[in-house]
C-alpha cells in the first residue's frame, strides 16, 4: 500500500510540475500577447500620428493655396477691377480716393512723360526708393497693395495725414 501511495505522489508531484509548467507558459504567453498588443498599439499610434501629421501638412498647404489664391484675386481686382472695386479691396478713404484719383486715374501702371513719377500714387523714383525700403516693399512694384503702403507712409511722413496732402494738392497741384 505505502509504495502504491509512493507512486501514486509522485505521479501527483509530476501533475503538479506540468500544471506549474502549463500555468507558467500561460502567464509567459500572456505576456507575450500582451507586449504584443502593446507593440501592435504603439505601431498602431505611430501610424495614426504620422497619418495626422499628413494630414496637417496637407491641411497647411490647402490653406496656403487658398490664401494664395485669395490674394491673387484681390491683387487682380487692385489691377484690373472698376475703379469702385479698387477703392474697396485697397480700402481707401474718400480723401486717399480723390488724391489717387488726381494723380493716376486709379491706374497702377500710370508713368509721367514728364518725369519719374510712377503708379497709383505717382511717386517719383527717389520718393518710392526710400518708401519702398521704410515699408519693405520693392519701389518699382506694379502691386496696387504695396503701392498704397508706401503712399500712406509718404503721406503720414511728409503731412501728416491725407487731407493735409488734399490741401496742398489743392493749393499746388501736386503733393
Amino acid at each position: 500500500m505505502k509504495k502504491h501511495n509512493h507512486k501514486k505522489l509522485k505521479i501527483q508531484n509530476r501533475i503538479i510540475v506540468v500544471l506549474v509548467g502549463v500555468v507558467a507558459l500561460g502567464t509567459y504567453i500572456t505576456y507575450l500577447q500582451a507586449r504584443t498588443i502593446q507593440s501592435n498599439d504603439e505601431q498602431l499610434k505611430e501610424k495614426t500620428a504620422q497619418e495626422f501629421a499628413a494630414k496637417m501638412v496637407a491641411h497647411e498647404a490647402n490653406e496656403r493655396l487658398e490664401i494664395e489664391k485669395a490674394r491673387a484675386e484681390v491683387i487682380y481686382t487692385a489691377k484690373y477691377g472698376t475703379v469702385a472695386e479698387k477703392i474697396a479691396i485697397l480700402g481707401l478713404s474718400d480723401d486717399e480716393a480723390e488724391l489717387i484719383r488726381r494723380e493716376s486715374s486709379f491706374n497702377h501702371l500710370a508713368k509721367s512723360s514728364k518725369s519719374t513719377a510712377f503708379g497709383l500714387w505717382q511717386g517719383l523714383s527717389s520718393t518710392r526708393n526710400k518708401y519702398g525700403k521704410l515699408v519693405g516693399v520693392n519701389p518699382n512694384t506694379d502691386n496696387p497693395m504695396e503701392q498704397i503702403k508706401m503712399f500712406r507712409k509718404y503721406v503720414s511722413d511728409r503731412y501728416g495725414n491725407i487731407e493735409n496732402a488734399l490741401i496742398h494738392h489743392d493749393q499746388k497741384g501736386f503733393y
